[in-house]
């Protein structure tokens, strides 16, 4: 039966944590991230202004500018991310958002938090605009929310694009690590200030296995429907059991992935 296409689905087969990144325009912490971007920007015209006038500075404003104009014009690289992860997680200390804020979930600015306290996303928020005033593009850095397999809650990270790895800065470590060798996270969705995905975890089939065969060819099999998201990528829309199917570039494995 021919593909149908999904207007508008864009899948990134290779996405964070060796996830399947489903672009959406849903984004599932729309509020606090739209509200923390805000605040960004501000943040931003406080820090140029205390390169000036840094007596004048609150000390958290001081903090961030002076970590920024130290390492500008430095290489964007895995030293560069080191040092920023580094920075964050020694400049923040841990404590929810009910300790600090009064509120279950509140997503604060950089200048809200350095020097003091705050939880998983105030790292990632404090690391993403640190990033972005040095220079890194919006399109490399992701605040990816997963779950931790080991705690069993929720969690924040930033993933980080550069030289072609991805790498993970976390505040539950002080080492930034290639996303690929990071395995107590599991994937939900990911942001930055322009784009939102859905990231399904991908368990790897060999092609000679019978779910391997059932998604790609079985005419044993009920009939089933495809519809193409993206080149060699289908979904496979048997009933009660949706799955994602990706044949790799050496044709030999495919991918599962359960909605």
């Amino acid at each position: 039966m021919a593909s149908r296409a999904v207007p508008g689905s864009r899948v990134d087969a290779g996405g964070v944590f060796g996830s399947l990144a489903l672009s959406t325009n849903i984004n599932l912490a729309s509020r606090h991230w739209a509200g923390v971007v805000r605040k960004m920007r501000k943040d931003a015209d406080l820090v140029a202004d205390c390169v000036s006038n840094s007596s004048k500075c609150r000390q958290s404003v001081r903090l961030l500018s002076g970590f920024i104009e130290r390492n500008k014009g430095k290489p964007v690289d895995s030293a560069l991310l080191d040092r920023v992860n580094r920075f964050a997680n020694r400049g923040i200390r841990y404590s929810s958002d009910r300790k600090v804020f009064g509120f279950d979930e509140y997503w604060a600015s950089p200048s809200e938090v350095m020097g003091g306290r705050g939880d998983c996303e105030d790292y990632v928020t404090t690391k993403f605009f640190i990033l972005s005033q040095l220079g890194v593009r919006d399109r490399n850095m992701k605040v990816v929310v997963v779950r931790d397999l080991v705690s069993g809650i929720g969690h924040a990270v930033l993933a980080v694009t550069v030289a072609g790895r991805t790498l993970i800065l976390d505040n539950q470590s002080t080492r930034v690590r290639d996303h690929l060798k990071v395995s107590r996270y599991q994937p939900l969705y990911s942001i930055n200030r322009k784009s939102a995905w859905l990231n399904l975890a991908v368990k790897r089939v060999h092609a000679s296995s019978p779910l391997a065969r059932e998604g790609v060819s079985d005419n044993n099999a009920p009939p089933v429907r495809f519809a193409s998201l993206h080149y060699n990528i289908a979904v496979h829309l048997a009933k009660r059991k949706p799955m994602l199917f990706v044949r790799s570039s050496a044709g030999s494995h495919h991918s599962e992935a359960h909605f």
